[in-house]
């Protein structure tokens, strides 16, 4: 009996710690998942540019706040992996002007064609080498740029 009783504390320690670690990602996925989440960054502080400067056209706003919640759920990845999360740089000075909204709208189409792009890439080159948390993290985001931010953007490119 005692040494069950020296033993529990042994297995209350290690139940405390909960699960283990996920194994390290290898560095070249580690610098797309940091492009990934610039480029998320960058189609945010788009579309709350847009979003400002077109306050009518409700698809700036939802998308901007789709990204913005990309940005976070890859962030939320990154500590949970323990990877640092990167610097988000600072807005910059000006961004683009678009003199109508119709170009506004076509630069958002072309943004979120190159988002299905990037993930469509990282899904099928790193398919392979992806940890489920990861590839189950940018399915759904291509999911919802497909199915919810390019509706809404070329709804909106449609429509001027």
């Amino acid at each position: 009996m005692n040494r069950l009783l020296l033993g529990l504390p042994a297995l209350l320690a290690l139940a405390a710690c909960g699960d283990p670690p996920p194994p390290p990602l290898p560095p070249q996925l580690r610098t797309h998942l940091v492009l990934t989440l610039e480029d998320e960054w960058h189609a945010e502080a788009f579309y709350s540019n847009a979003a400002r400067q077109y306050p009518t056209e409700p698809a700036f706003q939802r998308v901007a706040e789709g990204e913005a919640s990309h940005s976070a759920q890859l962030a939320r990845l990154y500590r949970e992996r323990g990877i640092p999360v990167p610097s988000r740089p600072a807005r910059p000075g000006s961004l683009p002007v678009y003199p109508t909204l119709g170009d506004a709208c076509r630069e958002a189409v072309r943004l979120e064609r190159g988002n299905l792009a990037l993930y469509g890439v990282l899904l099928e080159v790193w398919a392979a080498d992806l940890p489920d948390d990861v590839a189950a993290l940018l399915g759904q985001f291509r999911r919802e740029t497909e199915q919810q931010h390019l509706p809404h953007v070329l709804a909106c490119s449609d429509a001027v």
